[in-house]
């Protein structure tokens, strides 16, 4: 839904992208689908009636309110990698530490050379050690620890499927993503729907059917 860039808190949804999926809401069952935590994508969007499923689906909100929430027997580990990482990496340059309910990730996009890049690889590698019962999946200048159960984006969408009681014959999903992430979910609507990459010219090996230039 909006443009990359540097740092998650830059990242807006402008009027015009909302108004797309109130558009789209009218005459469709919509869910936003993010790695954010479910308060923060819900205020970015702001459209009521919607589906959300946040910290790549281990938070997630029906548009009745009921709420599903995946792998809470994992926060304690989460809290000690958080306190670690914010200790090992405090003053890297450009390298950013954001806590989420059900994840921590480790930003490098603004890091300002390879060696403070290294240095942020090297302390999620040890934390990682020290902590087995959470696993590290990466995205775009992303590493992130995350509870270790089976549960990720594509499972979110199978289970919003579900719950929200749509037939794929009758409701071909169509699921849009610019994240490595998003391929979980490609993979899920891959033999009943579309799954669309936002990713431009960029050479990337994608599940999806279709792929576009950007969110406009």
């Amino acid at each position: 839904l909006t443009p990359i860039v540097d740092g998650p808190q830059a990242a807006t949804l402008d009027d015009d992208g909302r108004a797309a999926v109130v558009r789209a809401a009218a005459d469709f069952p919509v869910a936003i689908v993010s790695g954010r935590d479910l308060a923060d994508v819900r205020g970015m969007v702001g459209v009521e009636g919607l589906a959300y499923a946040g910290s790549h689906g281990f938070d997630i909100v029906l548009p009745d309110d009921d709420r599903e929430r995946y792998g809470e027997e994992f926060l304690d580990d989460l809290d000690a990698v958080e306190a670690e990482l914010l200790d090992g990496l405090d003053g890297l340059d450009g390298v950013a530490v954001e806590r989420k309910a059900f994840a921590i990730a480790v930003h490098t996009r603004r890091a300002r050379g390879d060696d403070e890049r290294e240095h942020a690889r090297s302390a999620v590698a040890d934390a990682a050690q020290r902590h087995p019962r959470l696993r590290v999946t990466g995205g775009k200048d992303i590493e992130e620890f995350r509870p270790g159960i089976e549960w990720d984006k594509g499972r979110a969408v199978a289970r919003l499927i579900d719950v929200l009681g749509l037939d794929a014959a009758v409701h071909a999903p169509i699921y849009v993503g610019d994240d490595i992430t998003d391929e979980d979910a490609f993979v899920v609507v891959d033999a009943i729907g579309a799954g669309i990459v936002v990713a431009g010219e960029r050479d990337r090996d994608t599940r999806a059917a279709l792929r576009l230039d950007g969110p406009n």
